[in-house]
């Protein structure tokens, strides 16, 4: 019979110690064949500018993009020793980029491998209104894939207040989970979206010192923010929805009552 674990780890991987172990023995392997100069993630909620900030990174560091998961799973946003074993067998600088909770398998990659990271957030109530966006061209473009990999048919036949309510009673909650979990993992990994459109000299500077980068180093005036599906969403754009959804938005940060949300509009 395989050891069971009998408390959750701090990470919250609850399969048997072998497969923790295993999983730990291979990044150290990893680690000691290495090939790659340096690994970055850019890890975030969704529509929060993420692939801007990879594009202005990536020309900076000359890196490779990739995808550190399982491509032939369509689950939560992981690390995976497939996907790490098959990124990590060539040189130069890589970039991850994901949109990932801080469980055990993203963070013992992160921790074994050093690899350099943020995580950006943004107001909640202004990611409200570009999630629903996103998914009613998703879905015309029959793309209806929600992280995480949940498929919804019929997004687009329903009204505004259905669209809205489903995503602060579906999605809204992982994005309090993630902001939370990575605020006590790291808090110095926050980084906010509202900085890279309001002051983006500062963001970037911040984000530079943040990946062990040297002042100055990454010029996002040098990329084109149209070439990135960089699409600015508006600050403030969520007021109207203030009344409605901010106490439940509130209620949901509530089972987290000495983290504090006030940075993401609550």
């Amino acid at each position: 019979m395989n050891e069971a674990v009998k408390t959750p780890p701090k990470h919250g991987f609850s399969g048997p110690k072998y497969q923790r172990d295993h999983y730990n023995d291979t990044l150290k392997e990893i680690h000691a064949k290495r090939r790659y100069d340096r690994l970055f993630l850019v890890n975030s909620v969704p529509k929060s500018g993420s692939t801007f900030t990879m594009g202005v990174l990536r020309k900076a560091t000359d890196a490779s993009l990739e995808y550190g998961g399982d491509l032939e799973l369509e689950v939560e946003q992981t690390f995976s020793l497939s996907g790490l074993l098959r990124t990590t067998q060539q040189t130069g600088n890589i970039i991850y980029k994901f949109h990932a909770q801080p469980n055990f398998l993203n963070v013992q990659p992160i921790e074994k491998l050093d690899i350099r990271f943020i995580n950006i957030v943004r107001n909640l109530l202004d990611t409200m209104i570009s999630i629903d966006e996103h998914l009613l061209r998703g879905v015309n473009k029959n793309d209806v894939t929600l992280w995480p990999g949940l498929r919804i048919q019929y997004y687009n036949t329903w009204d505004d207040e259905k669209r809205l309510d489903f995503i602060c009673d579906f999605i809204m909650p992982w994005y309090i989970r993630y902001i939370y979990g990575w605020g006590r993992y790291d808090p110095k990994s926050i980084v906010y979206y509202e900085e890279m459109v309001g002051d983006p000299d500062a963001y970037f500077a911040r984000v530079a010192k943040r990946m062990g980068l040297g002042k100055g180093a990454l010029d996002h005036k040098a990329v084109g923010k149209n070439s990135l599906r960089f699409n600015v969403g508006k600050i403030g754009r969520g007021e109207a929805l203030r009344d409605t959804y901010l106490p439940r938005l509130r209620q949901y940060a509530g089972y987290y009552p000495k983290f504090d949300f006030s940075k993401v509009g609550l």
